[in-house]
């Protein structure tokens, strides 16, 4: 049994890490071609652009994704075949209205941000929605089923046909447009929702046992995870809406690298909840409240020991950093950076909270914890940006996570008794245990 145990842990592990770390890599370089073939107004569109889409993907994740593999995992049967028929039922009727939803507010958007360009990507973004219902619900399937590998190959088949076209397009010097940028992104949602069916179709068990009791109840369920992912992507994206509309698309530019360097080092953490969603929610089902503590404390030990390291290298070298990948345009952005990667230190803390009470089955509680931070940062923004132009955007931000990790970490220890200080007690056995394996095998090179 441990052996198994085991066994899921890295093969799941790996292909989420290496999926996570692909698509990473793939954007950031992806983002060095843009930052140096956009101006700054243009980088700014592409990146509210890209949060309006993200933000999308995010709601229907909320709604069909979390509910499936909540309700899907350890199921068999009838009953397995019923709940994956009223998610994909559910799947399509989202997909349908938010491309209804954003058809109507496209032009307002564009108004808002200034830019007629978005409403011509926000079309092709509806067409990719079509594509994108498959490609989620065979996705959600695999997770459901604790496999990894298929997503790992759909979502970098859509990475890699973007990247594709924007690495082709530099290296020939031709000047692209941002439809033509929204055109590949469109082309790679195709080959991504072919690759998910490859991998999917074995746990595809489709049928007419539909219900509209399971699907209220999977909308019972998503409600809260669609309301945390809203005010997940709020929060996290409010201060880009705010910059584009208080200042300029120009401003959201000169903001977005120091985001996306910041965005790098959430890698750990995004990778390590991915992995752990589908077993912690089995574990607590057999042992009880108990394994999430443990689980809590020694995820956030690892999270810790790899990205307080990189997050201190950058600070102290954030202006060598900006100049040699943006270019001297955006020095601005360079005391932005060293206030953004302290997010790092924070914002794992505040999402494992979130996971934890979901697999504890408290999906409402972390809703309200998120609409209560998206609110706050939103204030914050508003006035910070008013009073301190854009570096007041990134200090609002911070202000928020620093109250939202006090208040979390009060709550969680109350909750399930999880202690922050033996957080850092893991981490140090992961230098120790870090420390004395290159030891070993240094001795042993050595006595060679």
């Amino acid at each position: 049994m441990t052996n198994k145990i085991g066994a899921y842990w890295l093969k799941s592990g790996f292909f989420a890490l290496l999926g996570r770390s692909s698509n990473t890599l793939f954007a950031f370089i992806a983002f060095l071609i843009l930052v140096k073939t956009l101006d700054p107004s243009e980088l700014g569109v592409w990146s509210l652009y890209v949060s309006v889409c993200s933000f999308l993907e995010l709601w229907k994740s909320g709604f069909v994704g979390n509910p499936l593999i909540r309700f899907a995992s350890g199921e068999v049967g009838r009953k397995y075949s019923e709940i994956i028929t009223s998610s994909l039922i559910l799947n399509t009727s989202i997909s349908v209205i938010q491309i209804l939803v954003l058809f109507a507010l496209a032009p307002f958007l564009s108004v808002v941000w200034e830019s007629q360009a978005l409403i011509e990507l926000f079309y092709v973004y509806m067409v990719s929605s079509l594509f994108l219902i498959l490609q989620s619900h065979f996705t959600y399937l695999q997770q459901a089923n604790f496999t990894f590998v298929g997503g790992f190959w759909s979502n970098l088949a859509r990475q890699l046909c973007f990247f594709g076209f924007l690495a082709a397009s530099y290296l020939f010097n031709y000047e692209y447009s941002l439809f033509e940028l929204a055109i590949s992104q469109s082309a790679g949602a195709v080959m991504s929702t072919f690759i998910a069916y490859l991998f999917g179709k074995e746990f595809n068990k489709v049928s007419t046992f539909w219900s509209k009791d399971m699907i209220f109840k999977l909308l019972n369920f998503g409600k809260f995870t669609f309301g945390t992912n809203l005010g997940s992507t709020i929060l996290r994206n409010i201060d880009s809406w705010m910059l584009g509309y208080l200042i300029s698309t120009a401003a959201v530019g000169i903001y977005n690298p120091a985001l996306r360097l910041s965005n790098l080092f959430e890698l750990p953490t995004a990778t390590l909840t991915s992995v752990s969603f589908p077993k912690l929610v089995q574990r607590i089902k057999s042992e009880g409240a108990s394994a999430a503590k443990y689980l809590y404390e020694k995820s956030m030990g690892l999270i810790m020991a790899v990205i307080i390291p990189v997050v201190l290298v950058t600070i102290i070298f954030a202006e060598e950093i900006i100049l040699i990948i943006a270019g001297s345009e955006y020095v601005e952005t360079i005391d932005i950076l060293r206030i953004t990667m302290l997010y790092g230190l924070i914002i794992p803390f505040n999402r494992q909270v979130g996971i934890t009470l979901d697999a504890l089955g408290k999906p409402k509680v972390t809703f309200l914890f998120v609409i209560r931070n998206a609110l706050i940062n939103m204030v914050l923004n508003y006035f910070f940006i008013q009073f301190l132009g854009i570096i007041g955007a990134a200090l609002a931000t911070l202000t928020t996570f620093i109250f939202v990790l006090i208040y979390n970490q009060i709550y969680i220890n109350n909750l399930i008794g999880v202690k922050i200080l033996r957080v850092f007690e893991y981490m140090f056995e992961f230098y120790v245990l870090g420390f004395n394996t290159a030891k070993s095998v240094l001795s042993g090179k050595q006595k060679t």
